[in-house]
């Protein structure tokens, strides 16, 4: 594979490249940016800046979506959902490994159908053996919960 651009780190760059594209799956409406326009070199850009540790992210856009109920939106500038990608990549067989198998959100294979197919194979298997008791389930949502992490925390447990 040729490349328009040399990058001190071909491997890293074709990774963000893949990051990139896995960025825009499923986006239906896209807005033809610089970053769009010149993406192989401004992903050049970003792998030089990650090889040489000069990279930093940069302030994410905060808005409000009302529909189907009010929540506050905080979106990552492209370039910082690359990184998220590429290093997701690399952590998610150290996370995936931790997790319960009942956790379905944000996980390859899982989600809410997921969920419901489950539940409901789980509410057929124990029906038998309740003896016509009433099953019980939990789904829970916790309001703020990620903006009420302690970071502090957070990065210690990491």
């Amino acid at each position: 594979m040729k490349f328009k651009y040399q990058s001190p780190n071909p491997h890293l760059y074709k990774k963000l490249l893949s990051c990139y594209e896995r960025c825009l799956k499923n986006k239906r409406h896209l807005k033809k940016t610089r970053f769009h326009l010149h993406h192989e070199f401004m992903i050049n850009q970003l792998a030089i800046e990650i090889y040489n540790n000069t990279y930093f992210p940069v302030k994410s856009s905060i808005f409000v979506v009302l529909n189907p109920k009010p929540r506050e939106v905080i979106a990552s500038d492209l370039r910082d959902r690359i990184v998220h990608h590429y290093i997701y990549e690399y952590m998610e067989k150290y996370w995936e490994r931790r997790f319960i198998p009942n956790s379905y959100a944000c996980r390859p294979g899982k989600g809410p159908l997921k969920a419901t197919l489950d539940l409901q194979n789980f509410i057929r298997a124990h029906k038998r053996g309740s003896r016509g008791r009433d099953l019980w389930y939990l789904k829970v949502d916790v309001r703020s919960f990620f903006s009420g992490i302690d970071k502090n925390i957070l990065f210690k447990l990491i």
